[in-house]
């Protein structure tokens, strides 16, 4: 941790560097910047008296940037021996005036990555020392490979199951047509779930399971409980509850109808 504060420091001193400098020679540097990229469209398109027109603004372009740079003794300036193009001169001294803000996005940079080392390693460690923080950090789909059982089914689909989920867009399980169709998943042992995640098919029927409740089986009264209602069709309902305790949970349609839905999951988180 102290190699990394090390590191932090110097990113810091460059990015406060960056932001002096653009507030004091920022618009010098931008206007010499745009001097020289309308010097080059004229070398590009060459119209009438480019050449001339050119060099004067590679001029102005490099006038600019020679005083934002003698004004800045930490960038330091060495001349070449023999004379040099003027259009060399301007993208060279636009070279050395940049440099502070090269240092500041390099500062930024290193910044960030030390934050997600950070972000990470207490992730890390936080999932290592505490499982309900790694539940909430990485939530885990507490129906996922549980057992599940229909009120009825089909002839092509089975009444039982496990993992209440379909790799296709089709359903997992379709009941017959009749009153309050459900299906009924066995958690394993009573958990606690704040989320509900359903998927309807894909292919067709997205209004044909409705109205839909989600039942927990209350052991202490022997009854179920209704914690959620859907009313109106979905392709995906994903409702947020208050914490509830249950081992045994369900959809059943509150009426007349079929129920065939593609995935089913719950989360504690």
């Amino acid at each position: 941790m102290k190699v990394e504060l090390l590191r932090v420091r110097p990113a810091v001193r460059a990015i406060e560097a960056g932001v002096r400098f653009a507030r004091a020679h920022g618009r010098p540097v931008h206007r010499a910047r745009a001097l020289c990229a309308t010097a080059g469209v004229l070398q590009l398109r060459r119209p009438r008296d480019w050449m001339r027109r050119a060099e004067r603004l590679y001029g102005r372009a490099a006038r600019d940037l020679q005083r934002v740079i003698l004004s800045t003794s930490k960038i330091p300036v060495v001349e070449p021996a023999d004379p040099e193009p003027v259009e060399r001169r301007a993208y060279r001294l636009l070279y050395l005036a940049q440099a502070p803000y090269r240092r500041m996005a390099l500062a930024i940079g290193a910044l960030v990555s030390v934050v997600l080392l950070a972000l990470v390693i207490v992730i890390w460690v936080g999932s290592a020392i505490s499982p309900a923080f790694r539940a909430r950090v990485f939530p885990r789909d507490l129906a996922a490979r549980r057992p599940w059982v229909a009120s009825n089914a089909v002839a092509s689909h089975a009444r039982t199951g496990i993992d209440p989920s379909s790799k296709g867009p089709g359903p997992f399980f379709h009941t017959e047509p009749s009153d309050h169709p459900w299906i009924e998943i066995d958690l394993g042992a009573p958990r606690v779930m704040r989320r509900l995640h359903v998927e309807n098919r894909l292919d067709c029927c997205m209004t044909a399971g409705l109205p839909l409740d989600f039942d927990v089986f209350d052991e202490a009264r022997g009854q179920w409980h209704t914690v959620a209602q859907r009313r109106a069709g979905f392709r995906e309902w994903n409702r947020d509850f208050d914490p509830v305790r249950a081992q045994r949970v369900r959809l059943r349609v509150a009426g007349s109808g079929i129920l065939s839905l593609r995935r089913i999951s719950l989360y504690q988180w």
